[in-house]
């Protein structure tokens, strides 16, 4: 993964926009119940794809297509 910024400031401001945009990005503060109702969000949706016959399908079709073993990182789990 990664991260893009992007900032607009008047130049005067820029230093201090800068100080925040670094505390946001190496110290973030993200409520432990929020990250809660977000990971049930991301499991309820994985397991519904599960249900979803196009989603299996699509699998399938991925891993006939490119056919790597599962030890590796190219397979499409």
């Amino acid at each position: 993964g990664g991260y893009s910024l992007h900032i607009e400031s008047f130049r005067d401001q820029l230093p201090a926009a800068l100080d925040l945009a670094a505390e946001m990005l190496t110290s973030p503060s993200f409520p432990e119940k929020e990250l809660e109702l977000i990971k049930q969000e991301q499991l309820a949706a994985l397991e519904q794809q599960l249900q979803d016959p196009q989603a299996v399908a699509w699998v399938v079709l991925s891993q006939l297509a490119n056919p790597w073993p599962k030890t590796d990182p190219r397979y499409p789990m």
